[in-house]
């Protein structure tokens, strides 16, 4: 099967501009590095994830 990158992002791109309708966006916490490995596992504010969901 042959995936239509673009057309796939496409999709998810409008489905997501519906369902994170009303959520709020945070800010990058690190605009001038990525994050350090042990960051991954901490969750410090659940329900900024509910994004993710919705993504």
């Amino acid at each position: 099967m042959t995936v239509d990158e673009g057309l796939l992002l496409a999709t998810v791109n409008d489905a997501f501009a519906t369902s994170a309708a009303g959520l709020r966006a945070w800010a990058d916490p690190h605009p001038d590095r990525m994050p350090a490995d042990e960051e991954y596992s901490r969750c410090l504010d659940p329900g900024k994830y509910r994004i993710v969901g919705a993504r």
